[in-house]
């Protein structure tokens, strides 16, 4: 198990792919003898927040219950880096691989580049929806709920942000679709053979769409089993300081 003492090259010895979980936090987790604690301690984070993260990850885990205890803050920082992990690294290095399939391809091969291609607009399309939709309203709600609890009193704009939006509106346009789209992908991509110089660059785009998708679980569960669940109690305490809804 990885504790708060485990050091960064102790941790991608365990398991190597929680180096992209690191570099949410750090720029090179690699070849660092410094351990989580001392990671975090130079930065301001919680780190066994971030070794229970690990954890979740390096044993798939599909309940979250060790996470439900951190606070609102330390758990919207988490989401918030994944975000710009998202846009800056993943989305980016697929579609570098991909830049470097096509073009290797065929022109036979025109319904697999159709389809590649076609894949790629559809995760970027999809994750920037997903992304941009908890941005700009989901999490600055959660903010000022937070923000509520801890004022005496509420201005006109936290009262209307906060009757404008719910926990339950969230809920119900939130689905694993994005994720069941990327296993679908990764898993079809998998059943072809590609030969020569075409191998290479197929094989990394099917393990970062197979690793893609670990980590998009990863993310709506704790959206779903730890901070949904935060946010409602969030809501119920501030409507009884408040009476808003």
């Amino acid at each position: 198990m990885i504790t708060k003492e485990t050091t960064l090259n102790e941790i991608q010895q365990i398991d190597k792919s929680l180096g992209l979980v690191l570099k949410r936090y750090t720029d090179n987790p690699n070849n660092d003898a410094s351990s989580l604690e001392h990671l975090c301690q130079d930065e301001g984070y919680d780190p066994q927040f971030l070794a229970s993260v690990l954890n979740v990850f390096h044993q798939q885990k599909e309940t979250l219950e060790e996470l439900k205890h951190f606070s609102v803050p330390v758990i919207l920082d988490y989401l918030t880096r994944t975000h710009s992990f998202y846009l800056e690294k993943r989305l980016p290095e697929i579609e570098q691989t991909v830049e470097q399939l096509m073009k290797v391809m065929d022109e036979e091969e025109g319904h697999l580049r159709d389809f590649i291609q076609m894949l790629h607009r559809v995760i970027k399309k999809d994750v920037a929806h997903h992304i941009q939709l908890e941005e700009r309203i989901f999490f600055p709600y959660v903010r000022t709920l937070h923000k509520a609890l801890c004022s005496d009193e509420l201005d006109n704009g936290m009262v209307q942000e906060l009757r404008g939006y719910s926990a339950q509106i969230f809920e119900q346009h939130h689905d694993d679709t994005l994720e069941r789209q990327l296993h679908w992908m990764w898993t079809y991509l998998a059943k072809f053979k590609p030969m020569g110089e075409r191998l290479s660059p197929f094989r990394i785009l099917v393990s970062q769409l197979e690793s893609f998708e670990v980590d998009l679980r990863v993310h709506s569960l704790m959206e779903e089993q730890v901070l949904l669940p935060r946010v409602m109690e969030l809501e119920s305490r501030v409507n009884k300081r408040f009476e808003l809804w």
